[in-house]
């Protein structure tokens, strides 16, 4: 029983975590795209569907601010795809 603790905490994070991974994954395509000049529409469109999919996230209040945090990140990957190349 000592571990189920630690398991819902596991849990708890890797919701968060996996979000994040898919983050950082299109976060680096979104710079393979900017450099070569591609269009970034449907990347947008991922970003999109990951923060529905972060807004959608239930997880108690004790990880609010890990949930805070991803809503932060995503914000700032949003802002640097929406910034003109090169400046």
């Amino acid at each position: 029983m000592r571990f189920l603790p630690r398991l819902y905490d596991w849990m708890m994070r890797s919701r968060v975590a996996r979000i994040y991974g898919e983050l950082r994954f299109l976060e680096d395509e979104i710079m393979i795209a900017r450099g070569s000049g591609r269009d970034t529409h449907e990347m947008i469109g991922r970003l999109d569907r990951l923060e529905r999919q972060t807004n959608n996230l239930r997880i108690p209040p004790t990880y609010a601010s890990m949930l805070y945090m991803l809503r932060h990140h995503i914000e700032l990957v949003r802002e640097n795809l929406k910034r003109p190349i090169g400046g």
